[in-house]
């Protein structure tokens, strides 16, 4: 993957949710754990690739259960 690094955000499910950046990932990490969730909720996740200071595309959202 090319770029600086990865930008997290997440919302509170159900979708449409407004998305707020979480967490900056240094390119090279492979995982990530969000530990300011809270088990009452259910949350939507995104990411984007960041390259000088720009962010891309972002993932498919994934939403728990």
């Amino acid at each position: 993957t090319v770029g600086d690094a990865f930008q997290m955000e997440r919302c509170i499910a159900p979708q449409p949710c407004s998305m707020v950046a979480v967490a900056a990932l240094a390119i090279q990490e492979r995982s990530w754990v969000d530990t300011e969730v809270l088990s009452t909720f259910d949350y939507c996740y995104r990411m984007a690739v960041v390259t000088g200071g720009v962010v891309g595309s972002y993932s498919n959202t994934l939403c728990s259960p």
